[in-house]
């Protein structure tokens, strides 16, 4: 009865992937996504992996912030850094070949393919990582700190007996503009739970991640218990050429971009006077639409990026703003 009741959840994780991929353009965007791929570090083998936690991510100009959390998930407890570099021109990609060089634990592949094709970008990703023998993958964007309530990341996933996270996610930026020590400067926190959050899910071949990290086709129970500060604005520049970036990837798709990402064409709109409000306005802890961000608040103040958990980060929090 085990074996049959086994067999039975793998035949209907085979249907809930394909429904994902369910059109022949959606299966060679997949293709498309996978061939773009060249690995520029050593994998590391199934045997010396198995059971492990794999985070995975795709990258594009983000030096000013990914150093910070690739440290932050290490310290975390994750195994294993796989993360692929979309022709960055800031000093990223050689930060990470630099870094893997030196650490055995950062895998770094070359994305070739501009298009803004992200679902199939992770979901290539996690099946790399399941195939070196990941027990669980934490997708996650370069600007992104997760927390467990207490204790590491490692030791949430070690005891969590469901198949699929929930991660609320915390919009946050900081009270200057950059550069600056992102460790010990102050930030401002929506800590209100934004909708939709992200997902952490235990590895399988089959497994699809939904565009933005926000669900994963994965069969199995589901909770919730992690949290994530979002360091979603860090500075004009830095806004500007996120939105520059993400549309010119969302227009490679060859699709209606006001469609699959709206707030990206609205963004790229944006003059440098535009931008200028829309920054004075959100490091007051002000909604500002025009780059969706929402500030439902209460908004709170604190050094949040020096805390090792989630209780941590709900220590340091400052009054109402």
């Amino acid at each position: 009865m085990l074996k049959f009741s086994a067999i039975r959840t793998e035949l209907g994780q085979i249907s809930y992937s394909c429904k994902q991929r369910a059109s022949v353009s959606a299966v060679a965007d997949q293709i498309k996504a996978s061939r773009g791929f060249i690995t520029v570090t050593r994998m590391p083998t199934f045997a010396s992996t198995r059971g492990s936690v794999w985070g995975i991510a795709m990258v594009k100009n983000e030096l000013d912030v990914l150093p910070y959390v690739v440290e932050h998930l290490l310290a975390q407890g994750v195994d294993y850094l796989l993360i692929a570099d979309n022709l960055s021109d800031d000093g990223t990609f050689e930060y990470l070949v630099d870094l893997a060089n030196r650490d055995s634990r950062i895998i770094v592949l070359r994305d070739s393919t501009v298009a803004y094709l992200q679902s199939e970008k992770m979901t290539h990703l996690a099946f790399l990582a399941w195939s070196r023998g990941a027990r669980w993958v934490v997708p996650f964007d370069a600007d992104e700190f997760w927390y467990a309530q207490d204790g590491t990341l490692k030791d949430f996933f070690l005891h969590c007996p469901d198949f699929v996270v929930y991660a609320h996610l915390h919009h946050t930026v900081p009270t200057q503009d950059s550069p600056f020590d992102l460790i010990n400067t102050e930030l401002m926190m929506d800590s209100a739970n934004s909708f939709p959050g992200k997902i952490a899910f235990r590895a399988h071949p089959l497994a699809v991640v939904v565009r933005g990290n926000h669900d994963v086709a994965r069969l199995g129970s589901r909770s919730t218990g992690l949290d994530i500060v979002h360091l979603i604005y860090r500075g004009k520049d830095q806004i500007r050429r996120k939105f520059a970036q993400g549309f010119e990837g969302a227009e490679q798709t060859g699709r209606d971009t006001s469609i699959i990402t709206p707030h990206w064409a609205a963004g790229a709109g944006l003059t440098y006077q535009d931008i200028a409000d829309v920054w004075k306005k959100i490091v007051a802890g002000k909604p500002e639409p025009r780059i969706h961000f929402k500030a439902e608040g209460p908004m709170r103040t604190g050094r949040f990026l020096r805390a090792k958990t989630w209780q941590g980060v709900v220590d340091m929090m400052q009054g109402d703003r």
